[in-house]
């Protein structure tokens, strides 16, 4: 992963992106968020200037990139195979904040039961070996406790549904990882 500044307008903003190395270590392909999507001008609110904070990328085995963008609270699958002809195509987005629908989503998030149908701030998703994803649901609100959230993700009927939540006893700010 890594960031680097755009500018939209009169302001510069910290966007995010990420290379792909050869066996030998040399950067064979990159793939950048700006290509995909670009803040609307105008004010937004960020923090320092860093618009969609990556903090984590997980390759799934058809070579696809998982990357979570903790500031747009949203989850991207992205063809990261530098082999690939559709090399740097997003196969889908998903948007855990309702209120925040700056990345535009492919799926509508929904939830069983009684559990929240959001994810926000969220870090560490990756795909289970049963094919549902998982991530930690840090939260906004430092009142709300952090938790873990398994989720059944069905791009081809645009709908992921939060199936599990494991509530932690504190909430957990800035990191986090679930399994």
């Amino acid at each position: 992963l890594f960031a680097e500044g755009v500018t939209v307008g009169t302001e510069v903003y910290e966007m995010d992106g990420f290379y792909v190395f050869d066996l030998d270590g040399n950067v064979v392909d990159t793939w950048h968020l700006q290509d995909f999507h670009m803040p609307a001008e105008g004010p937004v609110a960020t923090l320092f200037r860093d618009y969609s904070h990556a903090n984590a990328i997980w390759l799934d085995e058809d070579g696809n990139a998982l990357l979570s963008f903790r500031h747009l609270s949203s989850i991207m699958s992205v063809v990261a195979d530098p082999g690939s002809p559709d090399f740097g195509l997003v196969n889908w987005v998903l948007g855990g904040d309702p209120l925040d629908a700056r990345l535009p989503a492919d799926m509508s998030l929904t939830a069983v039961a009684d559990l929240s149908p959001s994810f926000v701030r969220q870090h560490n998703p990756q795909i289970l070996p049963d094919g549902r994803l998982s991530l930690f649901d840090n939260r906004l609100d430092i009142s709300e406790s952090s938790r873990i959230v398994i989720l059944d993700i069905m791009p081809e009927y645009g709908v992921a549904v939060i199936e599990e939540a494991y509530t932690l006893p504190d909430h957990c700010n800035f990191q986090g990882a679930a399994i």
